[in-house]
């Protein structure tokens, strides 16, 4: 999405599990760390790509 879009902002919506396993995999690191990994039901994950990877920038956290 980064590639397609350069310089641009973009919003991608998934269940949990596969938000979990693509911010570990685009940040490098280990998917056996999926359980390990905390995103509340309606959690945002802000992701700053720059080249070859992508660093998290900001996490969100609804209130209950």
């Amino acid at each position: 999405m980064a590639a397609a879009h350069p310089g641009a902002e973009v919003a991608m919506v998934s269940h949990g599990d596969p938000i979990k396993a693509g911010l570990i995999a685009l940040t490098g690191g280990d998917l056996a760390g999926l359980n390990r990994f905390y995103l509340p039901t309606g959690g945002i994950v802000s992701l700053r790509v720059e080249r070859e990877r992508a660093i998290i920038a900001e996490r969100w956290t609804p209130r209950g």
